[in-house]
């Protein structure tokens, strides 16, 4: 976290490979200690020391998404590799719903904005972030369809 000019002087423990998703396996190019749970592999320590390469989240207004509903719930699935869980943020008051996906490793962000079509129960709706997506499942206070 760059936190002003002292930030500059400080060692950065990083990967210097690239991550590598095969058959389940979650790893980097550079040091191959492998996973297969995703949570692990975003924790795991650098195995190079280096100067800090500072730089700003590129952000994508642009992003795969689908939805379908059933059961009396409405399933979003927000297509994003990579995505951080500690800085995703998702927001809704019942009728508005305000994502801020944080993917690619860091390095890019999505904000998407949603006007639902019908209100939904927020606390018994959940968010599942996944390597390869982020998953909201909303539950609708009454059960009818959406267009």
């Amino acid at each position: 976290v760059y936190e002003g000019e002292e930030s500059k002087d400080e060692k950065c423990m990083y990967h210097s490979g690239v991550a590598i998703f095969h058959e389940g396996m979650k790893y980097w190019s550079c040091c191959e200690k492998k996973t297969s749970d995703f949570g692990t592999f975003l924790e795991q320590k650098g195995c190079t020391t280096g100067q800090h390469c500072w730089t700003k989240t590129e952000r994508i207004d642009k992003i795969r998404e689908d939805w379908f509903s059933g059961g009396g719930f409405i399933h979003l699935n927000v297509y994003c590799k990579g995505a951080i869980p500690e800085s995703c943020k998702v927001e809704s008051n019942g009728l508005i719903l305000q994502i801020k996906v944080v993917h690619g490793f860091g390095a890019k962000e999505t904000q998407l904005n949603y006007e639902l079509f019908g209100r939904i129960n927020v606390d018994a709706s959940k968010v599942i972030i996944g390597e390869r997506k982020l998953e909201l499942i909303l539950k609708q206070e009454d059960i009818a369809s959406w267009p």
